[in-house]
């Protein structure tokens, strides 16, 4: 009875550190690709960045708001790259980002949360804004399946519309 019950503990035990050894890989990937893609977008780098995402992400740049964000045109939801890469070229279009700065990044198993610090022109206002935003990723096989993006938006409605905004407190 007792050599059962140790025969048990030993296989559970076993069981235990599998599980735990596969979670630890699986975070260690996760922070690889969310450092990639942090890093080459500070660099502008944006081949490298597109690499890290699966081509079917469901992608969501700060949900719209009705009578309020439709003055952002490059943010709301995008399915799949070709649609990611229009919200980037819309923004390059009416804007030139400054400052993009990876502030912090936690990771754990298949999740990359990130805090990133943004200072971006208005071309037709010439005002520029600093938000700090945060990021939630999901990475599968080495790929980013789906990213979300949270910030307070009125620093960027107001360089919209020729308002200078303050700079974010952190």
């Amino acid at each position: 009875m007792i050599f059962l019950s140790l025969k048990i503990f030993k296989a559970s035990l076993f069981k235990t550190i599998r599980i735990s050894l596969k979670h630890k890989i699986m975070t260690l990937e996760t922070k690889a690709i969310a450092k990639t893609w942090f890093d080459a977008l500070d660099k502008g780098n944006m081949e490298t960045a597109l690499g890290c995402l699966d081509p079917n992400i469901v992608w969501i740049n700060v949900p719209k708001i009705k009578d309020g964000s439709e003055i952002i045109p490059w943010i709301g939801t995008a399915n799949g790259i070709d649609e990611v890469i229009n919200q980037f070229s819309t923004r390059d279009g009416i804007a030139e980002v400054k400052e993009f700065k990876p502030i912090g990044m936690c990771c754990e198993g298949s999740t990359a949360v990130g805090l990133i610090r943004d200072k971006t022109l208005i071309l037709d206002t010439g005002i520029t804004f600093e938000i700090i935003f945060a990021t939630w990723m999901t990475v599968e096989n080495n790929k980013i399946i789906r990213w979300k993006s949270y910030c307070d938006t009125a620093p960027i409605i107001a360089a919209f519309k020729g308002i200078q905004p303050p700079v974010p407190q952190f």
